[in-house]
């Protein structure tokens, strides 16, 4: 009996469709890796950053000035030097990343030119989206975003990292996350802060009201900018 590849899939488009699948799983762990082990920790062999001094760089960008220094409040970053750092894949870097998965790229490419394709494509879409809603979760612009559910999950996920650095790696696709174990469980006092921010939105005065036993609320915006007491729902 032969073991299942996507190779071993007869339609073309399916073929594709299960490159896709396992380029969107296998990134979710290079992702964690890449913002575990290089942004947050030097994590790499000491010759690695006295040869390439960008490691070094990236290191302080993300775990010194986004975190440590700009971002501590999540978002609208009052100064104009940190407001952009680190909130974004350049082209460079996005180069540097993909040249550090190239030797995968090139075994792919060995077994299935199809895969190598495919995961490559996914990757640097994959870095795209990721600088796109970084910079929409620290700074808000795009009222289209802010509107969609799915967006507000990953912002109040990523919102959870920063509260918590050392969990909720991912900022695409937490998969890796949930099975390494590295999930944030929130606090009242985030749940508090994630309301205010508007990336939780109840849609049911009953939930609100289970809200207000766990978390101590002064006052919560309603829909249509009114503010209300919690108190009056209790």
């Amino acid at each position: 009996m032969t073991g299942f590849t996507p190779r071993s899939i007869g339609n073309p488009l399916a073929t594709v469709a299960a490159w896709v699948f396992a380029s969107v799983v296998l990134l979710s762990f290079i992702e964690h890796f890449v913002h575990r082990a290089l942004m947050h920790r030097r994590g790499l062999p000491p010759a690695l950053y006295r040869r390439f001094a960008f490691l070094e760089g990236y290191w302080r960008a993300h775990a010194v000035l986004h975190h440590a220094t700009y971002y501590r409040r999540f978002n609208f970053e009052p100064d104009p030097l940190g407001r952009e750092i680190d909130m974004r894949l350049g082209v460079r870097t996005a180069a540097r990343l993909y040249a550090g998965v190239f030797p995968l790229v090139l075994l792919l490419w060995l077994v299935e030119p199809v895969g190598a394709i495919v995961f490559s494509v996914v990757a640097f879409t994959h870095m795209y989206f990721w600088g796109l809603v970084h910079h929409e979760m620290h700074v808000p612009a795009s009222g289209f975003l802010q509107r969609r559910a799915a967006y507000r999950f990953l912002a109040r996920y990523h919102f959870l990292h920063h509260r918590y650095p050392v969990l909720n790696l991912n900022v695409v696709n937490p998969l890796a996350d949930r099975v390494l174990g590295t999930i944030a469980r929130p606090k009242p006092c985030d749940v508090r802060e994630m309301l205010r921010l508007g990336y939780l939105r109840p849609r049911h005065p009953r939930t609100l009201q289970r809200l207000a036993r766990h978390v101590e609320l002064l006052e919560l915006p309603a829909r249509g900018g009114r503010r209300r007491k919690t108190g009056a729902m209790a």
